[in-house]
Parts: C-alpha cells; structure tokens; sequence
C-alpha cells in the first residue's frame, strides 16, 4: 500500500514538473499540434473543395461534336468510324450513340418569366444513364419504372429546378415548359392570352439529379425530340386529338374534392394511378358522354370553372407521339470510354481518320487535380513529419534536461530497489498523457476554429475552410504517440543504465567523458 502510495505521489510531481512552470511545457506542445492540424485542415479543405469544383463523375464520358463534319478530304465519316470493326477494343471505349441538343423555355414557378435551359437527349440503354441514376447523384428518382425512350418525361437537376423557382431538394412531380401556340386559336377555346404567345405544358419529372454530363440542365428521349421535330406539332394543346379528356394529377384526397365539385351525369370521371412522374400520384380522368367535337373548348372551361387555390394539382395532356418526323442529323456523338489510358491515342486516331478535333479540357482537367491531388496529399504527410521531428526535439531536450535536474533522486530510488523498468514505465506513461492530452486540446480548439470560420463565413455552401476530421490528423497522432514512446525510451535508458552511485555522486558525465577518450 506505502509503494502505491509512493508511486502516485512520485507520478503527481513528476506529471507537474515535466508539465512545467505555467504549464509552458504543455503549452508549447499544444502550440505545435494545433499549427499542424490547423495547416493539415486547411490543406484538406482546399482539396476537397477543388475536387467537389473539377470532379466530373462523367468524365469518362467523352462528346464528339459531329456537327463539325469531316475536315479531312477523303475522310471517314464519323458514325462509320465509330462503329469500325475493332476500333472500340482499340481505343478502349463502347456505347457510341448519336444525341440531340435542346434549348427549351421553362416558365419560372415564382415570376411567371421564361428561363431558357439546354437539355440533350439519352438512350434508355445508355451506359451512362446508370452512372446518372447512381444514389450518389440523384436526389430524387422514380423507382420500378426504367426510363423509357417512348416517354415525355424528364431528367432534370436539382439547380435548374431553382432556376425555374421550384426548390431543387423538395421538387415537384411537374415542371411547366412554356410552348408557342396561335392565341387567336387559343383565345378562341380559353385559354386566355397566355404569354406572349408562349403556354404552360406540363411534363412529368422522372428524377431530379445533382449533375448531369457536359453540365446540361436536363436530359430527354427519343421520342421528345422527334415530337418537337415532327412534321405536325405533337404538342399542340389546341388540337382535338390531344383534348379527348381533361387530365387532372395529384394526390388522391385532392382529387376526389375535385370529382365531387362536379357532380355532372353528362360527364364520367374516374381516378387511376399515375406513375410517370418521380412521385406516384393519382390522375383524375373527365371524360364528356355526349361531347361531339369543339372537346378543346369544352375541357378548357371546365377547368377554368375549378376552384383549384386549395389543392396542388396539375393539368396534362395526352399528346399522340408522332411518327412522321424529318431525320436529322445528331449534334453529338457520345461514347463510354472503358479507360482513359487510350483516350490520347483515340484523340489522333479521331483526327487522322475524320479530320475532328475532340476537345480534352475536362480530361486534362482531371488529371491535372490528380497532380495536385498527390502533391497536396505529399505536402500533408511533410506537415506531419515536421511536426512530429518538433515534436520528438522538444521532448528529448524536456526528459533530458529534467533528468539532469533529478539524476541524484533516480540514483536513490534505484539504491531503494526501483527497478529501470519501473522508472522507464513511469516516464513512458506520463509523456503519452502529455502527449494526449496536448494533442486533444489543440485538435478541440481546432475544431471551434472551423465552426466558427463556419459560421462566419464559407468556401461555398457546405465547404467550409478547415476540415479537422481527416485521416492525416489520425495519423499525426499515432506518429506523435509512437515518437513518444521512442525518445522517452532513448533518454531514459542512456540516464537510468548508469548504477545508483554513479547517479547519486554526478558521475555519469565523467564517465561518459572517459569512454569518449578512451574511443579516441
């Protein structure tokens, strides 16, 4: 009980004295692990922010504009090329396939104004559509459906959304394009005056994204281009082929208020499942029993007729896909490279075969942050090197100096029978909860330093300029632990294999004077 006793009392008053006046010892160190978690932080956010602005998660997904033509005389054409025998196994890519850009007018949900957005289209067996539809990307998505190429709906992102005044993160299962039609027509079946000429329409969301590739703002099919293509406008909202019932979606509660404010025997209305859009709702179909042509005119002033104020629904419209539609040629021909190892080789392959420049500005993007990525990785692990030679410095010269102070008390407690092992333990322990506890506290105070730079202000929304919590403050804390335990080792053993005598009577340095002469 006496040696415990002794023990911890030994422990307190060497923590203090190790601890040092002011507790400056404690303090210095603090000061060394706080600068390099505060320059492995900063570091680390400058990083992560680069990669969040130049990663492109369809990077490997490379656009050739075929619309440049073939520059070169006697040249292969580009969909030929593409498709040669063998030249995919060469180059290291698939799933060549011609797509269609699009600009259409998306009426803004808040100000009524027209926002213009570019879209592009994609097959539904498009490598690349998985890669979209990853849960990483998407923020919300339709589930059970694949999309298909004969549907109207689209995929569309979270930040064109809100440009279009929707919130991007609670979206809804519509968004209104804004159409040109005839207002004379449109006055004529009431439609009201619209917009300068240009309507609402709505169209089914199929899945809001958080990116999509060539950073278009949505995607369409097949069938959406040739619809707008067509030699008859399939979306014409005045034509009796697309009025032969009024559609009304939204949640079912709703509708059936809907269905019981018009309580007509001349009209048949029945409610079915909806499930184009992202969200399953329910569509409330109007059919008129006794209606014989003029069907525009009448659904539109039904609708007209709602009180709709209370209830969040939307009007569609059948539209009848057209099919005779002008062949047109792709403004893109998009493929899925496998590897980027053969992109430079396919990059003069491309040139020599077709006269067509591929534009690399994203890939050498890429692998530019790569350089910089392993750089700033390099210069992190410095950081923690730096750090922990300060560190290992610091407390060779704090055991060594103190050692020095006590050497004749080490000489008694050995004379007593305290065993090096004992001492050696003792010091190992009280410079790792040195070590420790220096270490919590600053990585603590580091931690408030990023909330509050936070709080005051950011890189970009979610970013901010110090991040505490990565994998090269771990690793800065073992080093530090394990340099600890290897200096503690080193001085204590070099101060503690001297006998009982020798340390009591100051004769350590004598003697290590005469085996230094003796070696000379």
């Amino acid at each position: 009980m006496k040696n415990k006793d002794a023990i911890k009392l030994f422990l307190k008053k060497e923590g203090q004295e190790l601890v040092g006046k002011h507790k400056a010892n404690f303090w210095v160190l603090t000061a060394i692990f706080l600068l390099a978690i505060l320059s492995i932080g900063f570091g680390s956010a400058s990083l992560k922010y680069l990669k969040y602005k130049m990663d492109d998660p369809f990077v490997q997904w490379v656009d050739i504009i075929a619309q440049q033509g073939t520059t070169k005389v006697g040249g292969m054409p580009l969909d030929e090329f593409l498709n040669k025998d063998n030249i995919q196994t060469q180059f290291q890519f698939q799933d060549p396939q011609p797509n269609f850009v699009l600009s259409m007018y998306f009426r803004n949900h808040k100000s009524g104004k027209d926002v213009q957005l570019e879209g592009r289209s994609i097959k539904s067996n498009s490598a690349v559509l998985t890669k979209i539809l990853d849960s990483e990307n998407i923020v919300e998505c339709r589930n059970g459906i694949p999309y298909a190429d004969n549907e109207l709906g689209i995929i569309i992102t979270a930040e064109a959304l809100e440009r279009a005044g929707y919130d991007g993160q609670n979206p809804p299962r519509f968004v209104s394009l804004s159409l040109p039609y005839d207002e004379e027509t449109c006055k004529i079946i009431g439609l009201g005056e619209g917009n300068n000429g240009y309507f609402d329409v709505s169209f089914p969301i199929v899945a809001v994204v958080k990116q999509l590739p060539g950073m278009y703002s949505f995607l369409f099919t097949d069938r959406f281009w040739n619809d707008m293509h067509g030699n008859r406008t399939a979306w014409d909202i005045t034509e009796e082929d697309n009025n032969q019932e009024l559609l009304i979606c939204g949640d079912l509660e709703d509708l059936e208020k809907l269905q019981a404010q018009m309580e007509d025997e001349n009209l048949s209305m029945t409610i079915s499942d909806y499930n184009n859009s992202w969200d399953y709702c329910s569509c409330l179909h109007i059919v008129s029993r006794d209606l014989n042509g003029d069907n525009a005119s009448f659904y539109n002033r039904i609708y007209q007729s709602l009180d709709l104020t209370k209830f969040n629904v939307s009007r569609i419209y059948n539209f009848m896909p057209t099919f005779d539609y002008t062949e047109s040629d792709p403004s893109y021909y998009s493929i899925q490279m496998t590897s980027l190892d053969g992109i430079r080789n396919f990059q003069e392959a491309l040139f020599e075969n077709c006269g067509i420049k591929l534009d690399m500005t994203s890939i050498d993007a890429k692998e530019n942050f790569r350089y910089v990525q392993r750089m700033g990785n390099t210069l992190s692990i410095c950081i923690i090197l730096i750090s922990v030679i300060f560190i290992c410095v610091f407390i060779y010269f704090l055991l060594n100096t103190h050692f020095q102070k006590i050497q004749r008390n080490l000489g008694t407690f050995k004379a007593f029978g305290v065993s090096n092992k004992m001492l050696d333990n003792i010091y190992m322990s009280l410079l790792l909860i040195l070590t420790l506890s220096a270490y919590v506290i600053s990585f603590v105070v580091s931690w408030i330093i990023s909330l509050i730079g936070g709080m005051v202000n950011t890189i970009e929304l979610g970013f901010n300029w110090i991040d505490v919590w990565v994998w090269q403050n771990l690793l800065l804390l073992v080093m530090a632990l394990v340099a600890a335990v290897v200096v503690t080792k080193i001085v204590a053993n070099k101060k503690l294999k001297h006998t009982p005598g020798d340390l009591i009577y100051d004769r350590t340095e004598k003697k290590n004077d005469n085996v230094e002469n003796k070696i000379e």
